[in-house]
């Protein structure tokens, strides 16, 4: 039996390497600027208060979610967001996206230990039995992105038009600064 995939804190001690998982593999970075990130984030105000917001666009401050008195609390109400919004019916291609990509993979991000993390949300997609049959269709079916994912707004050879009700790409590199 596979054994089951895990979060792994990431590190910034010098010499620290991320260990590999039972197939000789590193775990899969799964941090902001990835596919993979949590648009919802925390941050610690004045007075100790936590809120928690949702960035709309890349370098625009998003819309506050919640506002909250402890750290617990606030990551917790992030990864419940990331969890609603994977459940929503545009993000559960999103959902079905990760699953495949993440399949029986380690997950590493910054997230403290014991700490509530999307990683665990991520892990619970990336669990060998939860992950359906990828369609058969020649060359690497599983490195296409689906239509309405955050990335549909890069031109691809491979698809048709984006759909018109897909989100906005929330990617750093599509930048609109000139």
């Amino acid at each position: 039996m596979t054994p089951r995939p895990r979060r792994i804190q990431r590190q910034r001690t010098r010499g620290w390497t991320a260990p590999l998982d039972t197939q000789g593999r590193k775990p899969k970075y799964v941090g902001r600027p990835t596919l993979y990130g949590n648009p919802f984030q925390v941050a610690r105000v004045a007075g100790g208060i936590w809120v928690v917001f949702v960035d709309t666009a890349p370098g625009v401050t998003g819309r506050t979610v919640a506002t909250v008195s402890g750290e617990r609390e606030a990551r917790q109400t992030a990864v419940d967001e990331f969890r609603a919004m994977l459940r929503t019916p545009g993000g559960a291609e999103q959902a079905e996206f990760f699953a495949r990509q993440l399949h029986g993979r380690d997950l590493m991000c910054w997230c403290p230990e014991g700490m509530p993390c999307h990683a665990d949300v991520l892990l619970a997609l990336a669990a060998p039995a939860s992950v359906p049959a990828a369609p058969a269709v020649s060359g690497a079916a599983d490195s296409r992105q689906p239509r309405g994912s955050p990335h549909t707004a890069r031109p691809s050879r491979r698809t048709a038009a984006p759909s018109t009700g897909s989100p906005p790409c929330r990617c750093s590199s599509t930048s609109t600064t000139s």
